[in-house]
């Protein structure tokens, strides 16, 4: 069972046409930085707070795709956080982060992309 079980992570990461983590409160002055390796990002675009956009490398085929994305819990204390994206093209997307009472966060959140190049 745990030879299926791997063969099934590895094809859905395969699947994945991007993956990454990004810090938004991270960097220099608070820029935006991606956190270890990541699959497809170019760059990181600074947004307000808690925004930013993600540029990839090699297109996507159009801007039909899904993306999975999740906010780290850093407090403790506030763990309601979500994340949402807006504005996919095929070479970007916008990525948001609130708190529970709505209020942009920077926090680190990954990411992964579905769709075709």
């Amino acid at each position: 069972m745990s030879g299926t079980k791997a063969r099934h992570t590895s094809e859905s990461i395969r699947l994945a046409k991007v993956v990454g983590s990004v810090d938004l409160n991270g960097g220099v002055g608070g820029v935006p930085a991606l956190i270890g390796s990541s699959l497809n990002v170019s760059t990181i675009t600074d947004g307000s707070a808690g925004t930013c956009t993600v540029n990839f490398e090699t297109p996507m085929a159009d801007a039909n795709y899904t993306v999975v994305c999740s906010p780290r819990e850093i407090d403790g204390l506030t763990n309601t956080w979500t994340c949402v994206t807006r504005s996919h093209t095929t070479s970007s997307f916008y990525l948001v982060v609130s708190k529970y009472n709505n209020s942009a966060a920077d926090l680190q959140v990954s990411f992964l992309v579905f769709g075709d190049h």
